[in-house]
C-alpha cells in the first residue's frame, strides 16, 4: 500500500445521531432455530417486501436500499432514506428488535412512508425464519412483517449509482432529476465513471475502511442542460477527493471526509 494513505488511518468519525422514542416489542414461545441457508448474523439483508401498518403488502420503492445488520446484540442499516441502530434478542427462532435512534434527513414522502413502516415492521417482529438466501421476520401471530434478501459486500468490481453529492456547501442533496452518476473501482485501482456530464477516471486506494480517491481527470464536454449539472459534477469529483473512510451496508455505499461528513451515497442498482 502506497505510504501517502497512511495520513488517512485516524480519519474515521462517527454519524450525529438522534434517538427515537421506544418502542415494545412482542414475543412469542421458545421454539428451535429456524435458519436453513445464510446465517442471520454477519449477513447484510436488502428489503424485498414488506407489511405496512395497515396490512397491506408492498415491494420496496424504485431507487431505494432498505438494509439490516445484525451483529452481536446490535442492529443497523438505512431504511431508504436515513442510518438507524438498535438492539435485538434472539432465543431459537424468537426475535425482538428495538429501534433506538436514526439520523434525521428528510426524503421525499413516499420514501419517508416506507420507512417509517419499515421502522414498526422492525418493532413488531416476533420471530424470524431463513430459507436459502431468504430471511421472513414475523410477529407474535406468525404472520409475514417483511421478507428479505441476503446481499454481498464488494466495493470493488460492482457499478455504484450515485443518489445524493454533498454540494461543498455543508448539504447532501439529491441528484439533479434526469442526470445519472456512476462509479465503478476494478482490482486494477481505478475509479472511473459518469461524473453527470462528463466521463471520468483516476487512481484510488483502500485499506480497511480507508479510501484515497484522484486526482481525477475528465473529458471535456459542455452540458448547459439540465440547468444545474456542471456544478453537480465539479461538486461530486471534488467529493470523490475529499474521501478518506468508504462504508458498505449491504447495497448501499457512503463515502465521508476525514470530519466523519458524508460526500458521496451511492446505491448498487
Amino acid at each position: 500500500m502506497m505510504g501517502h494513505l497512511k495520513r488517512f488511518r485516524s480519519a474515521a468519525a462517527g454519524l450525529a445521531l438522534t434517538g427515537i422514542a421506544l418502542m415494545g416489542c412482542a414475543t412469542i414461545p421458545w421454539v428451535a432455530p429456524a435458519s436453513q441457508g445464510t446465517p442471520m448474523e454477519e449477513t447484510f439483508w436488502l428489503l424485498e417486501s414488506y407489511v405496512d401498518p395497515q396490512g397491506g403488502t408492498h415491494t420496496v420503492l424504485p431507487r431505494t436500499q432498505v438494509t439490516i445488520a445484525f451483529q452481536d446484540g446490535k442492529i443497523s442499516g438505512s431504511d431508504g432514506c436515513n442510518q438507524y441502530f438498535g438492539t435485538y434478542s434472539l432465543e431459537g427462532s424468537k426475535l425482538t428488535i428495538t429501534p433506538e435512534g436514526s439520523t434525521m434527513m428528510a426524503c421525499p414522502e413516499l420514501i419517508m412512508t416506507q420507512a417509517a413502516a419499515f421502522t414498526a415492521g422492525l418493532s413488531s417482529t416476533a420471530a424470524y425464519e431463513i430459507q436459502g438466501k431468504t430471511l421472513t421476520l414475523k410477529n407474535a401471530e406468525g404472520g409475514m412483517v417483511m421478507v428479505l434478501q441476503a446481499s454481498p459486500q464488494e466495493l470493488v468490481g460492482t457499478r455504484w449509482q450515485a443518489i445524493a453529492v454533498n454540494n461543498g456547501k455543508q448539504a447532501v442533496v439529491s441528484l439533479i432529476e434526469g442526470t445519472e452518476i456512476t462509479a465503478e473501482f476494478d482490482a486494477e485501482g481505478t475509479v472511473f465513471g459518469s461524473a453527470g456530464c462528463n466521463q471520468y477516471n483516476g487512481p484510488y486506494e483502500f485499506e480497511g475502511k480507508q479510501i484515497a480517491i484522484g486526482p481525477l481527470a475528465t473529458t471535456r464536454k459542455a452540458c448547459p442542460q439540465p440547468e444545474g449539472v456542471e456544478a453537480q459534477e465539479a461538486a461530486y469529483l471534488a467529493a470523490l477527493e475529499n474521501s478518506v473512510v468508504y462504508e458498505l451496508v449491504g447495497t448501499n455505499l457512503t463515502l465521508r471526509d476525514a470530519q466523519g461528513a458524508t460526500q458521496v451515497e451511492f446505491i448498487k442498482p
